[in-house]
């Protein structure tokens, strides 16, 4: 059985160049980090689904304001005609 320390390597042509020398140098230092700390992949998964659930929000937020903004200045602008 393998364990949690045991490097894993794909071949190049399936491994993508982000994977490769960004995901994988991240994920290396956080892993031990997260077992030091207790922190589970469950935990790891719902601050995940946390963030996108908030960037969801804050996108359909901006899109509100621009489509408000956007609709203020029409009315000004026709208003001045």
């Amino acid at each position: 059985m393998e364990h949690a320390t045991d490097e894993i390597k794909r071949t190049c042509e399936i491994e993508e160049f982000t994977n490769t020398y960004i995901i994988h140098p991240i994920s290396s230092w956080l892993v031990p980090q997260f077992i030091k700390h207790n922190i589970t992949p469950n935990m790891v998964s719902l601050f995940g689904m946390v963030c996108g659930i908030m960037a969801g929000y804050l996108l359909l937020q901006l899109s509100i304001s621009i489509i408000c903004l956007c609709w203020f200045y029409t009315h000004v602008y026709v208003a001045c005609l």
